[in-house]
């Protein structure tokens, strides 16, 4: 995250002592990886990340991390899915749990819906599902093949594009602030569905 927004979130209101909130904090990030994004697409109409692309979505490299934040969102997203769509997640969590004891590898989020290519909770998804496809990190790119291949052909210029998106500096942003977990240990805390 550039100078500016770093300091857009450090400008906002705070809780006592001087912390910025959680939910603040979060909404801040999202327009600042919105607005990103939005720019990467309109600069490069054909870039491929868009709706019914799942393919990182049925390839997790590891389980998504976010901080309390980001979970109370998502998590009252999944408190609102119908009893189908909740019981799909359902199913699907309890498939990436198997999948964890086992072999590693690429492993599908409970949260796609698999007919559609389409994430269940959109608008409540973590960070780091905002800002795959579109980021790069120190340590490796956040982006799948499709993508790989979109860079590659634009050249220099497809991965200066990417560059605008630091995910390292937005999760350390987070990680400073608030307790930062993965999906499923979260997901111990979600009550299990009504019945019926």
């Amino acid at each position: 995250m550039d100078g500016e927004h770093a300091a857009s979130v450090a400008g906002c209101a705070s809780e006592p002592g001087g912390r910025v909130s959680g939910t603040l904090r979060l909404a801040v990030l999202d327009a600042r990886i919105a607005a990103t994004v939005g720019q990467i697409k309109r600069s490069d109409p054909g870039w491929p990340c868009c709706a019914g692309c799942d393919d990182c979505c049925r390839s997790l490299a590891e389980l998504p991390r976010m901080g309390a934040s980001e979970w109370a969102r998502l998590r009252g997203a999944i408190e609102a899915l119908d009893a189908e769509a909740r019981r799909r997640v359902e199913a699907g969590v309890a498939a990436l749990r198997e999948s964890r004891r086992g072999e590693a590898g690429p492993r599908t989020c409970p949260l796609l819906d698999g007919d559609a290519g389409l994430c269940r909770v959109y608008a409540a998804r973590p960070l780091a599902c905002r800002s795959y496809g579109f980021a790069a990190t120190r340590s490796g790119d956040l982006w799948c093949g499709k993508v790989e291949a979109h860079v590659e052909a634009r050249g220099p210029e497809g991965r200066r594009a990417l560059m605008q998106v630091n995910h390292q500096a937005v999760e350390a942003q987070v990680e400073a602030s608030e307790e930062v977990r993965d999906l499923l240990a979260w997901w111990a805390e979600l009550p299990a569905p009504a019945a019926g």
